[in-house]
């Protein structure tokens, strides 16, 4: 029974090196982290195109951080002074580790010196990431661009935003005005209502209900009442005769109430 007790104890070890331990020590709860920031310089963070988005100025006594795009990646990056956020707190461990040669890192230990941290690339494309910025201009929201065969994050930005390069000197009057949002990331945080993101769903169960969904008809007269509720189009738009495809092409809420109304909801 000891011989079994410790084999399987064996194996439990090995598993859990093997499977769980890097997932177990990135945890953001793991203090042990802490610990490698003292032998370890953090890595850089860098965009699917090369852009350094984060790196570290390390001058032998104290560590710092440095954003080289200011707010522009602020919620996707995040940062590291009270507290961590974004890429640097998801992928705060890889940052610390290092895989410097084994024979550069005993060196750098007993001269008393730090390692490179390992790098981390991101999914962001840099041009892509500064578009969708624009765009948004002086507007609270959020944008995101996804890959949809991968599901790579190519863009994410949210506003209002902060410079992380000078969140721990602004960080008292950020979280004592009351009415600061800057660092809520909406594209991750915020709760929406779907909106018409949800006539993907409704269309794709109407079409797998009826078979001869192509045949579909609808005549949009800008609104339509049920039960004392009446839905209309944006702003109160009328669209005429539809089939499937115009009404989704037209984000025709009456036609798609309609067809909600219809649907096996059992």
């Amino acid at each position: 029974m000891f011989t079994i007790l410790f084999l399987l104890l064996a194996v439990y070890m090995v598993w859990f090196l093997v499977a769980k331990s890097d997932s177990v020590i990135n945890s953001s709860y793991n203090k042990r982290q802490e610990l490698y920031a003292k032998n370890v310089i953090r890595g850089d963070i860098l965009s699917a195109d090369g852009k350094v988005l984060a790196t570290s100025d390390d001058d032998g006594d104290s560590d710092t951080r440095e954003y080289p795009y200011d707010d522009l990646y602020a919620h996707a990056v995040g940062f590291t002074t009270n507290g961590k956020a974004g890429v640097e707190s998801q992928y705060n461990f890889y940052l610390l580790r290092s895989h410097a040669f084994v024979l550069k890192r005993i060196y750098h230990n007993l001269a008393g010196e730090k390692d490179q941290g390992d790098s981390v690339v991101t999914t962001l494309d840099s041009n892509l990431q500064e578009t969708a910025y624009d765009a948004l201009g002086g507007d609270d929201g959020a944008v995101i661009a996804i890959e949809p065969d991968t599901g790579k994050i190519l863009a994410m930005v949210s506003k209002p935003d902060f410079d992380p390069n000078t969140v721990a000197y602004d960080w008292d009057d950020i979280v004592n005005d009351e009415d600061s949002s800057v660092l809520l990331n909406r594209a991750t945080q915020g709760l929406y209502p779907p909106g018409s993101t949800f006539k993907i769903i409704t269309a794709l169960e109407y079409m797998r209900e009826n078979s001869n969904y192509n045949s579909f008809s609808y005549d949009c007269e800008g609104e339509v009442t049920r039960d004392d509720y009446t839905i209309h189009c944006y702003k109160g738009a009328v669209h005429g005769e539809e089939d499937l495809e115009e009404s989704f092409a037209h984000s025709c809420n009456t036609a798609f109430s309609t067809i909600g109304l219809s649907l096996n909801i059992g």
